[in-house]
């Protein structure tokens, strides 16, 4: 049993190389996959953020840089530092990076006034 299905499953592969579908044509419906894309927005606003400040900080950190005249920071976290401290600390970075030092002492301060 098992020779003829193979018998005419040979028969019809045969058949269709032939060209036996060719002169009766097939009428019917066709289904295409199609690949669609719906971007969800808001899930890119905080890398984009993240990479607007980052890059912000750069060019921030570049001009006061080259505003004092100060060589690059380039392996060194104190330029981190100076934006984030105050005038007179700030100052102080400066002239620690300037005199070849690069070296800054950390120091309890107490002041009286308003925080903020």
């Amino acid at each position: 049993m098992p020779d003829a299905f193979e018998s005419a499953a040979l028969s019809m592969t045969k058949w269709m190389h032939d060209g036996g579908l060719t002169g009766s044509p097939v009428t019917g419906t066709v289904t295409r996959s199609a690949a669609i894309f719906r971007a969800q927005w808001m899930f890119l606003a905080c890398p984009a953020v993240t990479l607007l400040a980052g890059s912000v900080f750069v060019v921030m950190s570049i001009w006061d840089s080259r505003r004092k005249r100060l060589p690059a920071w380039e392996g060194s976290s104190l330029v981190t530092l100076a934006f984030g401290l105050g005038e007179e600390d700030r100052d102080e970075v400066s002239e620690a990076v300037e005199s070849g030092n690069g070296y800054v002492m950390a120091r309890k301060r107490e002041e009286k006034g308003e925080v903020g």
